[in-house]
């Protein structure tokens, strides 16, 4: 992906995030965090990455749901903090 590309998916999730969030759509609020890392670990800002990761996995905490396709998070964020 382009980083133009990651610039509109940025601002696409932003713009949809806090409508996610007044709705409680709690799964889509977990997919808006984890593509969020994506973008910002594509556009190299890999703080901002691991901190939507841990959003990730603070909404799984409390949902105790997650889908396969948002786990590969983890790895990204447990990098982060032992480097």
């Amino acid at each position: 992906m382009s980083k133009k590309n990651y610039k509109v998916a940025l601002d696409s999730i932003n713009k949809a995030l806090p409508k996610m969030i007044e709705y409680n759509n709690n799964g889509n609020v977990l997919a808006a965090y984890y593509y969020l890392g994506k973008v910002y670990d594509g556009l190299g800002k890999k703080a901002k990455a691991a901190e939507n990761f841990i959003r990730v996995d603070s909404i799984y905490k409390i949902t105790k749901e997650i889908t396969i396709e948002f786990v590969d998070g983890y790895p990204f964020s447990i990098s982060i903090f032992i480097s």
